[in-house]
């Protein structure tokens, strides 16, 4: 009971160009409660302004669903190797995730340097019902600025690397009992924590 389906197109149209490709994929799994499929997308387009300015922008999408039959016995793995474990089936535990991801990098070309910088920013929510019920909704965001020299000095090739990244994101974690089904019960607790990188580099 697997099947999996991709298609993909690509193409360039004077200083434009892109590349798409999407899957499906399903499976019915050798287990009982193992059964799952997912969607995925990708995405990405250019443009060239000119021999030294271009951009490309990123998308990435995701969306995956999937049971879990947890674990069993010994004695039951060696006579009913198909089984899933009882409290899985009744409960209906599942990781499910949900994402999308946008990122754009530009590159500036002069005459002995190159400039590139960029953003980016993922959505990505988790449902994922187990002897819990947690629910937990991340949001990762940053950007980059990078540049390149390979000017000569006093006569030596020279090549100077410097940058700077942020990176920062919040999670919103959500913790509810799992009824029979999956059915959210009362919460039972929530954080919301955040985090916050920069780095620098020069060589």
């Amino acid at each position: 009971g697997f099947y999996r389906l991709q298609a993909q197109n690509a193409g360039v149209f004077g200083p434009a160009d892109y590349f798409i490709t999407g899957s499906y994929q399903s499976q019915d799994g050798f287990r009982q409660h193992s059964d799952g499929e997912s969607v995925r997308a990708h995405a990405n387009l250019g443009y060239r302004f000119s021999e030294k300015a271009e951009t490309r922008l990123y998308i990435n999408s995701n969306t995956i669903r999937q049971r879990i039959p947890g674990e069993v016995t010994r004695d039951a793995a060696l006579t009913s190797p198909r089984s899933a474990n009882a409290d899985n089936v009744v409960r209906d535990w599942q990781r499910n995730i949900d994402s999308l991801r946008l990122a754009n990098k530009t590159t500036l070309r002069f005459d002995d340097t190159t400039v590139e910088f960029g953003l980016f920013y993922l959505d990505r929510h988790l449902k994922h019902p187990i002897s819990v019920w947690l629910d937990f909704a991340y949001e990762d965001y940053g950007g980059f600025a990078r540049v390149v020299n390979e000017s000569v000095i006093a006569g030596r090739r020279n090549r100077l690397v410097a940058g700077f990244n942020i990176h920062s994101g919040t999670v919103d974690a959500q913790v509810f009992g799992n009824n029979a089904g999956a059915v959210k019960g009362p919460l039972f607790g929530r954080t919301l924590d955040k985090s916050q990188n920069y780095s620098s580099y020069f060589e």
